[in-house]
């Protein structure tokens, strides 16, 4: 064998002696170690052991930062640790030395290894350092324009018409929270909140069509010589789409509509004029008499009609009385003039009776008011006390006709008087009754009737 071949050799032996012993020696020290150019998620556990890389993991981990994006656009960069912390940093160390490819360090040395790259998975996020986090580098969403629902829209004359949701650009922080834990770098366009309700929703054309045929539904009131049909404008302010995507109709706005209505129709609690029998034209004030709707039954009489979608044309529910007379007094009344100190008694426009009276003495006089005869009965026993004399009273009459709805004031016969008419009240006057003569009491009782109109005035 030449010389120069025997020394080949002997170079190759001793290469592969070096190769063999180096790798064995690397295996070695590599053996409780992670091998080189090795990460676990993002922190580089190069050539550590269990212990240095669980050490520095979590501080590692948490300097490291996020970068936020909007479009592609840089705006600004969090580190993990102002918001985050990590869970179960030993096991995911243990898991990751696991993972590690065994007797495998030497091709470490040529490329890199990434272990466990969903660590961030691990991050306990708190949201709210995160939010004040993202409002620190200008993502705030009181800046932003919020996502806005499909609805629907009254346009006069077309009906109700859907109005296109609306891609706002707040931000959904469980969804950042969601994409921390799958990278470091997120884009905001992705955690944008979302519509709910879209313009193609089916519930949202349903609601719309039921809506339509509410708009359509014809509702009209009789109102004595009135006849009001509810305006479609004014139907439209009542529907409403709930959170459940299904139609509702407002019932307060329904209440005051009526309210409406009884301002400009209603008769309760309206002055009356009256073509006084002796003081010429007075007005009378409001007291009991009159009729108005009941807001409450017919708020609940109208929704069931505008929901069964079927024209209706009735009285509307009328609560109080003399429904039908308007503002007058109507062809049969009694009228009291304390300035005459009379009661007069007309049926069918004709007066049929007229008497003195005395009525309510200074301090004690006689209340004003448009009223009706609200009850009548036989031999009661009046019971109050006396404002001038400072005791209690017990007195029976034979005839009582109550004019307001306490029972406290009303028309009776008055033996104690001893002259009616005149400027009688002024010194012997009643505590606010009309006081009649006995002899002619029954007259009255028998040509008054419960809810007749009284003049008082």
């Amino acid at each position: 064998m030449k010389k120069s071949t025997k020394t080949s050799l002997f170079i190759l032996i001793f290469i592969l002696l070096a190769f063999i012993t180096t790798y064995f020696i690397g295996q070695s020290y590599f053996n409780n170690r992670f091998y080189l150019n090795t990460s676990v998620g993002t922190v580089d556990v190069s050539s550590m052991t269990v212990e240095e890389a669980q050490s520095v993991l979590e501080d590692n981990l948490l300097q490291s930062e996020l970068l936020f994006t909007e479009n592609n656009e840089e705006l600004g960069r969090i580190p993990l640790g102002n918001f985050s912390t990590v869970s179960n940093v030993d096991d995911i160390i243990n898991d990751s030395f696991q993972d590690q490819q065994k007797n495998n360090w030497l091709t470490s040395i040529a490329g890199s290894t990434q272990l466990n790259s969903s660590l961030n998975e691990n991050l306990e996020i708190d949201s709210q350092k995160l939010q004040e986090g993202l409002e620190g580098i200008g993502i705030d969403n009181s800046q932003r324009e919020a996502s806005k629902n499909a609805d629907m829209h009254y346009q006069e004359g077309e009906g109700y018409v859907v109005v296109e949701e609306v891609q706002g650009t707040q931000i959904d922080v469980d969804k950042i929270k969601e994409l921390i834990q799958q990278d470091t770098t997120i884009e905001l366009s992705q955690a944008y909140t979302k519509a709910d309700i879209l313009s193609d929703d089916e519930g949202l054309s349903e609601s719309i069509n039921q809506a339509n045929q509410i708009l359509q539904t014809k509702i009209t009131l009789t109102m004595e010589d009135n006849e009001v049909t509810i305006p479609e404008k004014e139907i439209s302010q009542w529907i409403q789409l709930n959170d459940l995507n299904s139609i509702t109709l407002n019932q307060d706005e329904i209440y005051d509509y009526l309210g409406e209505l009884n301002l400009e129709y209603a008769t309760y609690a309206k002055d009356r004029t009256l073509q006084s029998t002796y003081s010429g034209e007075v007005t009378v004030p409001q007291k009991i008499l009159g009729w108005y709707i009941n807001r409450e039954a017919e708020t609940e009489q109208i929704t069931n009609e505008l929901k069964a979608g079927q024209d209706v044309t009735r009285d509307p529910i009328i609560e109080g009385n003399n429904y039908g007379i308007g503002l007058d007094f109507g062809p049969d009344y009694v009228e009291v003039d304390i300035s005459q100190q009379k009661l007069m008694i007309y049926l069918d426009n004709e007066k049929v009776f007229e008497t003195d009276v005395i009525t309510g003495r200074p301090g004690s006089e006689t209340p004003v008011g448009a009223s009706y005869v609200w009850y009548k009965d036989t031999h009661q026993t009046l019971m109050g006390f006396n404002v001038h004399t400072g005791e209690n009273y017990e007195t029976p009459v034979n005839y009582w006709v109550a004019v307001t709805d306490d029972n406290l004031i009303g028309l009776h016969d008055a033996s104690w008087q001893y002259d009616f008419g005149g400027d009688s009240y002024l010194s012997h006057g009643s505590l606010g009754c009309i006081n009649i003569d006995p002899s002619v009491m029954s007259q009255v009782y028998n040509s008054v009737y419960e809810g007749m109109p009284v003049a008082v005035f």
